[in-house]
C-alpha cells in the first residue's frame, strides 16, 4: 500500500510540474524601456557588422540574385569578366557651377495648389497636417542605434510634421499604403522630393490610431545641395499622395 501511494504522489508531483512547464508561472511579459529597447537595436546592429561579410559596401539594395562579386567572396574563386561588358557606372554626375550633386528635375504639377485639405488628399479628411519646424543637418541620428548620411555633396532637410486629430473619435492611419511624398522648392529655385526611411517616426511609415485630441510628431527627410541649405526663409512644401497634391502649412 505504501508502495502504491509512493507512485501516485510522485506521478501527482510530475504532473504538476508539466503544468506550471506548460501554462507558465503567471508572470507577465516584460515591457521594455524606450533606452532597453534602444540598447537591443545597438547590439543586433553591431552583431549584423561584425558578422556581415559584405559590410565594406554600406547599404545596398537587395536582389533576388547573387551578383557575381558575392558568389565570388563566398566560393573564393576570381569572378569572370568579360571584355566586351560594359562596366556599371554608378558615379554621382555634379553640377560644374554649385559643385553639388545634380538633382532629377520635377514635375511642376506636384507645386500645383489643390482645393483638397491635406487630411483628403491623404485619405483621412479628420487629420490635421502641418509642418512646425524646418531644419538642415548634415547627417540624421536616431538614437544611439541609427544614422543616416545623404548623399556627397547633399545634406538633409528635415521637416517635422504634426499629424492631429480634432475630432471626438480615434482615426486610424495608414499612410504607408497612400505612397505620400513631400515636394519642396528652395528659394534659389532648387526642387527636390522626400523619400521613405526606416525612421520609427517616419511620416511615411506612420501606422496606427490618432486618438481624439491627440497629436503624432512625426518626421520626413529630403535630400538637398548643400549649397542651397543655408537660405530656408521662404522654403515651400507640398505633399502629394494618390495622384493629387497641396501645399503644406508651414506655421514656426
Amino acid at each position: 500500500m505504501d508502495e502504491t501511494l509512493k507512485k501516485n504522489a510522485i506521478i501527482l508531483l510530475a504532473a504538476g510540474l508539466i503544468m506550471m512547464m506548460l501554462t507558465g508561472c503567471g508572470t507577465p511579459m516584460y515591457s521594455l524601456t524606450d533606452n532597453e529597447a534602444g540598447l537591443i537595436a545597438n547590439y543586433c546592429a553591431n552583431c549584423v557588422a561584425k558578422f556581415n561579410r559584405f559590410q565594406g559596401d554600406g547599404m545596398v539594395f537587395v536582389v533576388n540574385k547573387t551578383t557575381a562579386e558575392q558568389q565570388a567572396a563566398l566560393t573564393g574563386n576570381k569572378p569572370q569578366v568579360s571584355e566586351s561588358e560594359p562596366e556599371d557606372d554608378t558615379s554621382i554626375e555634379f553640377d560644374d557651377l554649385s559643385g553639388g550633386p545634380i538633382l532629377p528635375e520635377i514635375p511642376d504639377e506636384y507645386f500645383e495648389v489643390s482645393p483638397m485639405s491635406i487630411g483628403e488628399i491623404l485619405g483621412y479628411p479628420e487629420l490635421q497636417v502641418i509642418c512646425h519646424d524646418v531644419s538642415t543637418v548634415a547627417e540624421y541620428k536616431e538614437g544611439t542605434y541609427l544614422l543616416l548620411t545623404p548623399s556627397e555633396g547633399n545634406a538633409y532637410l528635415v521637416l517635422n510634421i504634426s499629424v492631429s486629430n480634432p475630432t471626438n473619435e480615434t482615426v486610424f492611419c495608414d499612410f504607408i499604403a497612400k505612397e505620400p511624398q513631400f515636394f519642396v522648392e528652395l528659394p534659389d529655385g532648387t526642387r527636390a522630393a522626400s523619400s521613405g526611411t526606416i525612421l520609427l517616426d517616419d511620416f511615411y511609415t506612420f501606422q496606427g490610431n490618432v486618438e481624439p485630441g491627440m497629436t503624432e510628431e512625426t518626421v520626413a527627410l529630403v535630400e538637398i545641395p548643400q549649397t542651397a541649405a543655408s537660405n530656408l526663409s521662404s522654403v515651400k512644401i507640398f505633399l502629394g499622395s494618390q495622384g493629387n497634391s497641396t501645399e503644406l502649412p508651414l506655421i514656426n
